[in-house]
């Protein structure tokens, strides 16, 4: 198994998000080993926060 941390570029992101959500700022996606999910904090249209 690797052990190299999984990452994607902001704009890599953004890319896969519905027209008008974004990153939240001041957050860092990550990879939680604990789970092996890689998890973003995200916003819609109407300023909601997700966690993807």
């Amino acid at each position: 198994m690797s052990t190299e941390r999984l990452s994607y570029l902001p704009i890599e992101i953004r890319s896969y998000l519905p027209t008008g959500w974004g990153l939240v700022a001041g957050t860092e996606p990550r990879w939680d080993e604990r789970k092996e999910t890689w998890t973003a904090a995200v916003y819609d249209l109407a300023d909601n926060e997700w966690t993807v």
